[in-house]
Order: structure tokens, then C-alpha cells, then sequence
């Protein structure tokens, strides 16, 4: 038996289709794959190398709910180095990936009526985590070059707006979103308190 919740949530289609693609590439069928975000390489040796080493070394219990605070903070060190000012180790959370994060971040955020904005071509799993959390998905279309019309995000906004959900570089086009345009997108959502 499940629940009412879940009866209007469409299964995601991803792993089915990399199954599709894996057969068809089997019988010598070539598939360009762009059903998910599997890397095209190896998982690099220093990975390894300290994984198999915080295992030997007995770091298998629980860690924090946000995750370990060295990482978080050389995480937010290199941020700051690299990309960011000033970025705090508390504004770091380690997750177990991008689709997770993002249903839980919409189970704390929203209520059910609320809506959450978003542009397409999305990634399948956006609507339904939406969904999930008794809130409204409302699709924004993107520019022909799938860059954001942020005309149409402005318009799009109402009273039960609760956020805008941005991934760049977008899933699934691979578009990187203008930095003056992700500037005005924050200036926006700050003058509507989202």
C-alpha cells in the first residue's frame, strides 16, 4: 500500500533508458548515451588511493548530518580560493548527490500550494521532487539557445512562489547560463524573498 503522495509521481525513466542504451551497445549498436551523468572516465587513482585508506583506517561510522567538517571546510576553502568570497564551511553540506539534495531541500522549503520555478528542457527528476513536497512545479520556457528568459521567470512569479530552481550547467542541454543574467536571477529572487 502506498501513499496518496506518491500515486501522481511519474517513475523516472533514466535507468531504464541506460539499460536500452547498454543492450544496443552490446549487439555493436552505436548509442551516444544522454540519459544520466555517468562520467566518460575511470574514477581518478587519488580517489581510490584515499577511499581504500579511510576505509583501512576505520572510517566507516556516521558522520554529521551535513557531513565531515574537514571536508566541508577545505570544500569551502577552495570555494573561496577559486570561485567565491568568503564562503563558510556551514554553507557546505555533503550529500549523497545533486537529486537527493534537491528533494530534501524541497521537503524543508515547502508547503503544500507553494510553487517552485524552473526553466526547460529540465531534468526529469525536478517536477516530481517538487511534487513530492505538496508543492506546484511551474516550467519556464528557456530562450531558442536555451538560455534563461528571465522575462518569463519574472512574470511567473506569484504569492505562493517559493523558489527557482537553476542547475547550470543545465541538465539536460549542458547550456552554462550567463553570469550577468545568473546576477539579475539573484537580484530577483532576493526583491521577492525567495
Amino acid at each position: 500500500m502506498t501513499s496518496n503522495k506518491i500515486k501522481d509521481i511519474i517513475t523516472s525513466n533514466s535507468i531504464l533508458v541506460a539499460d536500452k542504451v547498454n543492450k544496443l551497445n552490446k549487439k555493436n549498436k552505436k548509442v551516444i548515451s544522454l540519459h544520466i551523468g555517468e562520467p566518460d572516465f575511470d574514477t581518478p587513482t587519488d580517489i581510490i588511493t584515499h577511499t581504500i585508506q579511510a576505509l583501512n583506517n576505520n572510517q566507516t561510522k556516521y558522520s554529521s548530518v551535513p557531513g565531515l567538517l574537514d571536508l566541508r571546510s577545505k570544500i569551502a576553502k577552495s570555494l573561496s580560493k577559486e570561485n567565491f568570497n568568503n564562503i563558510s564551511y556551514k554553507n557546505i553540506i555533503i550529500s549523497n548527490g545533486a537529486k537527493q539534495s534537491i528533494y530534501n531541500i524541497f521537503q524543508v522549503i515547502c508547503n503544500p500550494g507553494d510553487e517552485v520555478i524552473f526553466p526547460a528542457p529540465f531534468w526529469v527528476s525536478f517536477p516530481e521532487s517538487i511534487k513530492l513536497a505538496g508543492a506546484k512545479p511551474v516550467i519556464v520556457p528557456s530562450k531558442p539557445n536555451f538560455q534563461l528568459d528571465l522575462e518569463q521567470i519574472k512574470n511567473s512569479i506569484t504569492p505562493k512562489t517559493k523558489a527557482i530552481l537553476i542547475n547550470s550547467p543545465n541538465n539536460p542541454t549542458g547550456v552554462v547560463y550567463k553570469p550577468e543574467d545568473l546576477k539579475e536571477l539573484a537580484s530577483i529572487a532576493q526583491k521577492n524573498d525567495l
